[in-house]
């Protein structure tokens, strides 16, 4: 084999090398609650050796040792044994401590594997010291000592960026399941993996003597957040409210889980007594005046985005002025009552209530909607009479 043949055979090689080892990017989120989380995001599938990391994180100098001492965080600590160095002051204003792990085992050993995508923490430190503010990333003093942030995969280079793990707004609603369960749904902005500091709302419906039951929740929603009942159910003006409140517990990262953006998560459900047609994540006067609006806080910071409130009905029954409505491929069709009268305007919303289409439209008629453009997931088709508003669920 000639030198320009090995060459290349030897680089082609290394690319196949390259391409299956994700990069992996890092980021430290402070939780809101006194901690902070380290967590590693690989942009590809992987399950071999995760041969070494390096990170390290700087404070001022004034506030000393600040930060307690690292706890890592399974199942990364099966294979991904973290260390630390003493504090070290080079007399720049800053302190630092730095992190390594090398590991010799292979993930799937321990049943373990990473998704592109996701975000994996490995250590978590408390902040001793009010005010105290953490930088992870790279300076003058970490390049010149070795203390850069890098991470090798069987051996091979593949340091990613710091990058901030971002917070999203989140919508809330509840919608009947079915089979005898509402279930309350939250969908988030974007991807989310921190921690849910607290939760509170309060579902609403008509009143008719049908009862919600016992919450129900999957085992990794309620080790990151434990939803319970805030006093019992109270009647007003027609409706029957319940209040909820969580307080969170750990990340959503650590009881590995994560809330993708724009799809639904399921947050909790509740057996139905009796018959409870619809039930909405209510901010009306009455939750307005009993603390119950809908409130998240994510990493310390509210978070909370729009709720149902806006399917809600507030005029005729549905059936009374849309008797039919179905998607069909990638239309929806709608029929309006024959016998109608008034003004007549039909809009559909997506989960975030945001306008998908608006029509002013006629009685006793059947419109195809052209739903092509729309992703999948849950819509409302709101109608607005003279006699006030109208509003029903539906999935594309």
């Amino acid at each position: 084999m000639n030198k320009q043949m090995l060459l290349a055979t030897t680089g082609c090689l290394f690319v196949l090398g390259l391409a299956s080892q994700p990069v992996v990017d890092i980021t430290l989120a402070d939780n809101g609650n006194n901690q902070l989380e380290v967590r590693l995001r690989p942009n590809g599938p992987f399950n071999e050796v995760v041969s070494g990391v390096v990170f390290t994180l700087r404070w001022q100098e004034t506030f000393g040792p600040a930060l307690s001492v690292y706890e890592p965080v399974w199942p990364q600590s099966e294979f991904m044994p973290i260390s630390s160095t003493p504090i070290v002051n080079p007399g720049n204003g800053y302190v630092y401590r730095t992190y390594t792990a090398v590991a010799l085992s292979l993930m799937s050993d321990f049943g373990r594997a990473w998704e592109g995508g996701m975000e994996y923490p490995v250590c978590v430190m408390d902040i001793l010291t009010p005010g105290l503010e953490v930088y992870l990333g790279n300076d003058d003093f970490t390049a010149a000592n070795n203390r850069d942030y890098f991470v090798s995969l069987n051996g091979i280079e593949r340091t990613g960026t710091v990058f901030s793990s971002p917070i999203p707004q989140v919508s809330a609603m509840a919608v009947n399941s079915g089979n005898g369960f509402i279930d309350v749904l939250l969908t988030p902005e974007s991807d989310y993996f921190g921690w849910i500091n607290s939760i509170d709302f309060t579902l609403r419906w008509p009143a008719n003597g049908s009862s919600l039951g016992a919450i129900v929740q999957d085992a990794a929603t309620s080790e990151a957040v434990l939803l319970e009942k805030v006093g019992p159910e109270e009647t007003s003006n027609g409706f029957t409210y319940q209040r909820f409140h969580g307080e969170g517990a750990s990340s959503l990262a650590r009881a590995q889980h994560s809330w993708l953006g724009n799809e639904d998560h399921l947050l909790l459900r509740l057996p139905i007594s009796g018959s409870i047609i619809d039930a909405t994540v209510a901010d009306d006067q009455w939750t307005a005046a009993q603390e119950g609006n809908y409130s998240i806080v994510l990493n310390g910071q509210p978070s909370a985005g729009g709720t149902d409130e806006n399917s809600a009905s507030t005029g005729p029954n549905f059936s009374e002025v849309i008797p039919s409505m179905q998607v069909v491929s990638d239309e929806l069709h709608v029929t309006t009552a024959m016998g109608g009268s008034g003004t007549l305007v039909l809009s559909v919303l997506n989960a975030a209530g945001q306008p998908m289409m608006s029509m002013r439209a006629k009685w006793g008629t059947t419109y195809r909607i052209n739903a092509a453009a729309w992703p999948t997931g849950m819509y409302i088709l709101r109608a607005q009479t003279d006699a006030g508003m109208t509003a029903r669920r539906f999935l594309k």
